[in-house]
């Protein structure tokens, strides 16, 4: 199996062993805690108390589901725990020991972008707007042009996310993707005349494959969201009842 499941007494959290074997210290976090905005500052201060180190700034970003990515620069945040936003992005990169990088998600996909060569990870949201706009891809190209990243060095892990099966479209989402049917069949399948289903973590997948990250270094998470009562999910429990999910990551000194 690529993830492991861990119960803690705060809360429970998945991690994938390859990359905290690595050098990347990661969590997928759900409930009891809640990342939206009326909940954030609570359940910061608890990720602080379990999981950061002493003084380590955490650095979020506005989610707008778009395709841009802040560069987090070493001594950028300061120092002191507490939580800094970066501006509207959709994803952080970094080589920076010193802090750590979180983004949420209720039912979009958490992807991490780990090359243990070179000291650098990205955190992305990819919702099927970012998947659109391939901002994991973007993702890889700002690590590669910025920080000599080299595709094959990489590990990858996607969180917990709607899977295929939970993940249907009517038509005015099915043709936004259609122009990718012909180079990824076997993420799309069609129920009904108007209702398709969607593997956005396999059109990903296959996408970094075709940048040179091997299938073997891309480890899933493969719990849908919506079946997971310990995750939040945007798609079970609706627009007022929806909560935040999220990941947190930082390097290993």
């Amino acid at each position: 199996m690529d993830y492991e499941y861990i119960k803690g007494s705060d809360y429970d959290y998945y991690t994938v062993p390859a990359l905290l074997e690595a050098g990347l210290e990661h969590r997928f976090i759900g409930k009891p805690l809640n990342f939206k905005p009326d909940f954030k500052e609570a359940s910061v201060e608890v990720v602080n108390r379990t999981f950061l180190k002493a003084d380590m700034p955490l650095a979020e970003v506005h989610q707008v589901h778009g395709a841009d990515i802040c560069q987090v620069r070493d001594g950028q945040l300061g120092t002191g725990w507490g939580l800094r936003s970066l501006g509207d992005y959709d994803g952080l990169v970094t080589e920076a020991s010193d802090l750590a990088l979180m983004v949420k998600i209720a039912d979009c996909i958490p992807i991490i972008l780990f090359d243990p060569v070179k000291k650098v990870f990205a955190l992305v949201h990819s919702g099927w707007p970012g998947t659109l706009q391939s901002i994991g891809q973007k993702a890889l190209e700002v690590m590669m042009s910025q920080y000599d990243v080299t595709p094959s060095n990489l590990l990858i892990a996607y969180g917990p996310a709607l899977s295929m099966e939970d993940f249907q479209v009517q038509e005015d989402v099915y043709r936004r993707f259609q122009p990718f049917e012909a180079s990824h069949p076997q993420a799309f399948k069609q129920e009904d005349e108007h209702h398709w289903l969607i593997d956005t973590k396999g059109i990903n997948k296959e996408r970094f494959l075709a940048m040179g990250v091997p299938l073997e270094q891309q480890y899933d998470v493969a719990v849908s969201t919506k079946q997971a009562l310990g995750c939040h999910s945007y798609r079970r429990d609706g627009r007022d009842g929806y909560g935040l999910n999220a990941v947190v990551a930082y390097l290993k000194s």
